[in-house]
């Protein structure tokens, strides 16, 4: 799949922080529910910034398509999907009120309320609630058959791109489990996925870190599978139980042989789990409103993104319960979990 078909849903998506801004304040505005002729209330129209991820990524691709389905639903709820740095940005612009809806995983959020990693000269944020639960994924080194890079240490001396600080945490997570310092990296951070595919693929990149979900049509991994002599360079299955026992939230995953054009064998990534949160000050209404436009047009989106599919709430319920969620259910979220007779625990 080329590059051009990840961009399909571009009408959608915005990155200019003004817009944010403004989309804010919108936000904020149009808040409220008005009545109807029959007494009853319905949420006023209103327009949420909505960050997802870099260009060619899962959350990218799967966020505009999201953003694209309420949209065609016609409700009161408008979503402007903005291509972010990651996370770390998302985390920061949720906590500050220029999001009001993101892609975050787990591990972020945790770092986030904690004040660690990317969060450790800012110091901790806080406010995050839990939208609904999605992707479980991960991300993995993928290099130029040219490199001779086979192996975790043959990265070393090597140019390595990634998207964010957010996913060169995950990547490091599997070095420092294979004894490898990432120092030894000549790290090139805040590249674009369309950006690695093609630094790759005319040889002035020798890796890059990529996301091991085959179901997000137009990422970059399959890009790059198809369009380069590639080799996935994979976590060795003996370092599982120690790194997930390190590293609870980027537990070793598999993604099978043959999932990727020229992955031959099972590739071991780092794997995560992606969800959408919000601030725990938005509107009750409005975050009720949203839940259920996300929810009523999941069929919709997946025949837009296979991984929308994964957005359900049996999947939030299991996030809540095990904890892996991190943040509370949104007051509006508990609400439509009780509608649906949904069970879970919330012990956080």
């Amino acid at each position: 799949m080329q590059a051009s078909t990840a961009r399909r849903f571009s009408i959608a998506l915005v990155s200019v922080a003004a817009a944010a801004l403004a989309l804010s304040a919108c936000a904020a505005d149009s808040g409220g529910t008005t009545p109807t002729e029959s007494g009853s209330t319905e949420v006023a129209p209103f327009t949420w910034a909505f960050g997802t991820g870099a260009a060619g990524g899962t959350s990218y691709n799967i966020g505009a398509a999201q953003a694209e389905a309420v949209r065609e639903l016609g409700g009161p709820v408008t979503l402007i999907a903005e291509e972010t740095a990651g996370g770390p940005a998302n985390a920061t612009r949720i906590a500050n009120g220029q999001l009001q809806l993101a892609w975050l995983q787990s591990s972020e959020v945790y770092a986030a309320l904690n004040g660690e990693g990317n969060f450790k000269d800012t110091g901790p944020l806080e406010g995050f609630s839990l939208v609904l639960a999605g992707t479980q994924g991960g991300v993995g080194f993928v290099a130029s058959a040219a490199s001779g890079i086979e192996t975790f240490s043959d990265l070393c001396g090597h140019t390595v791109g990634t998207t964010s600080p957010g996913a060169k945490t995950n990547l490091d997570s599997l070095l420092d489990s294979a004894g490898v310092d990432s120092s030894c990296i000549n790290w090139q951070v805040g590249a674009s996925y369309d950006q690695m595919v093609t630094a790759i693929t005319d040889g002035t990149l020798d890796a890059g870190g990529f996301i091991g979900i085959p179901t997000a049509a137009g990422t970059a991994t399959l890009q790059i599978a198809e369009s380069a002599d590639v080799v996935f360079v994979s976590a060795d299955p003996d370092d599982k139980e120690a790194h997930d026992e390190k590293y609870p939230y980027w537990p070793l995953s598999t993604v099978p042989a043959g999932t990727f054009p020229k992955q031959d064998k099972d590739w071991l990534i780092a794997g995560f789990f992606q969800s959408l949160y919000t601030k725990d000050s938005v509107p009750e209404d409005q975050a009720y409103a949203t839940i259920q436009a996300l929810l009523e047009t999941s069929e919709a989106c997946t025949t837009l993104q296979a991984g929308c599919a994964s957005f359900s709430l049996e999947a939030t319920a299991d996030r809540l319960t095990t904890g892996v969620s991190i943040a509370p259910p949104h007051p509006a979220l508990v609400k439509v979990l009780e509608e649906t007779g949904t069970e879970y625990t919330w012990n956080g």
